[in-house]
């Protein structure tokens, strides 16, 4: 990116694999557009897709990944897609809910706009679990009665 600093403090000029990231992010977010208003933010060395302020969608390493649940999942391992991996190289990565896309669909926008669907079902899903998990109860003070005659 443009202005980012280096290490050294200095700031760094974009190279041509800056340019390119930053076409292939362009590109996909022009063919969601055709399906629904998406916004892009950086996160992660990467960057998260989003359908108003949720994200079902994720950019890593030139590849666009989508949110995935028990419900569409079977999609992405049927189409042979794996899931993003994070962590260390080798057996310790950590498998993340996010398919790889098929490449095809980044040049058809209705295909692409049918999974993107299905990714931003999930996320939805997601955010409902999250919110009907019962929180523990905090234990609370109970306020004593003020005592006659002192000012509190």
């Amino acid at each position: 990116m443009r202005g980012r600093l280096a290490p050294t403090g200095k700031p760094r000029r974009a190279t041509k694999a800056d340019d390119e990231r930053d076409q292939f992010i362009a590109h996909v977010a022009d063919q969601l557009r055709h399906w629904a208003p998406v916004s892009v933010r950086r996160l992660f060395g990467g960057h998260g897709i989003y359908r108003g302020e949720r994200m079902f969608a994720f950019v890593a390493r030139d590849t666009l990944y989508l949110r995935t649940d028990d419900v569409n999942r079977p999609d992405f391992e049927a189409a042979g897609m794996g899931a993003l991996r994070v962590g260390k190289s080798g057996n310790a990565r950590i498998a993340l809910s996010y398919h790889e896309a098929p490449a095809e669909l980044l040049d058809e926008p209705e295909e692409l706009a049918q999974w993107a669907e299905r990714a931003f079902a999930a996320a939805l899903r997601r955010d409902e679990a999250k919110a009907r998990r019962v929180k523990p109860a905090h234990r609370t003070r109970t306020r004593r009665p003020p005592v006659k005659g002192r000012k509190d």
